[in-house]
């Protein structure tokens, strides 16, 4: 990808960033004109249901949780795919991109969900 950028000239346009403080991400989140998470492992994910929510189109992976917590305007890749990664890119420069309504995710009925099925293996 970085070599793509520079091929392209595109080292003003495009920024890629490493580790960001939690409480900076909004604002690179809100300057960012799409969102890649190539994620190969995700728990719930996090960073998809927050760009989403933020209503930011969004690249990322079609593995783990990221498909069931994904909305908005996205495109799902395979991770470890460059050329996946850069066609869902230009996909969403393109406006081609999935919309579906935003998911609303109510972790209250979440955690009763599990209590329930922890008391019933009890």
């Amino acid at each position: 990808i970085i070599n793509l950028i520079k091929k392209l000239k595109l080292e003003n346009r495009i920024i890629l960033l490493d580790s960001v403080p939690y409480k900076e991400l909004p604002k690179y989140v809100k300057a960012a004109d799409c969102i890649v998470v190539p994620s190969l492992a995700e728990g719930f994910g996090f960073a998809v249901a927050e760009a989403c929510a933020m209503r930011k189109p969004v690249v990322a992976s079609n593995t783990t949780s990221i498909p069931e917590v994904i909305s908005g305007k996205y495109v799902l890749i395979k991770p470890k795919s460059i050329k996946e990664i850069t066609k869902g890119i230009t996909e969403i420069y393109h406006h081609q991109f999935i919309t579906s309504k935003l998911k609303k995710f109510e972790f209250n009925e979440n955690i009763n969900s599990y209590i329930k099925i922890y008391k019933q293996l009890l």
